[in-house]
């Protein structure tokens, strides 16, 4: 079960299991200095657009960036309409060691990374692609809603 922290803009803290409860969840992880994360994410917009009539899949962005301000300042500038929390770069934290796991194992970069959770918040995929996430995140949905 992912537990780790994160904060809204509002620096309201939530536990990630928590987010999921009940919900299956797609996470994007990344960085405001992550230039492919910044590109791809109006993918991963659409790609939650395309899944919102569905009530218990729910879609959302955890920023591993150092600084909270870095953070806000990208998200309201972009206006992206996904929801958005902040888990920093503490290197303790799970969803943290999800992104840079892949990087000792692949020796690559690994954002965006997607994490998908079941509705307990228990991880289910954790996936690093070349660019192509929406594809791979649409036909691990459409498997998983059969």
């Amino acid at each position: 079960m992912i537990t780790s922290e994160v904060k809204d803009s509002t620096n309201q803290v939530f536990k990630i299991n928590e987010l999921s409860k009940d919900h299956i969840s797609i996470i994007k992880l990344w960085a405001t200095w992550c230039t492919p994360c910044i590109e791809t994410m109006p993918k991963f917009q659409r790609l939650k657009e395309q899944y919102e009539w569905n009530k218990h899949i729910k879609f959302y962005t955890v920023s591993l960036d150092h600084k909270f301000d870095h953070w806000i300042e990208m998200i309201r500038k972009r206006d992206w309409k996904v929801d958005h929390y902040y888990a920093g770069s503490n290197s303790k934290s799970q969803i943290y060691q999800l992104a840079y796991e892949v990087i000792e194992q692949m020796v690559t970069i690994a954002l965006p990374n997607y994490v998908v959770l079941d509705r307990n918040g228990k991880l289910k995929e954790n996936i690093i692609t070349d660019g192509n996430a929406e594809t791979v995140l649409n036909e691990l949905l459409i498997t998983i809603l059969k």
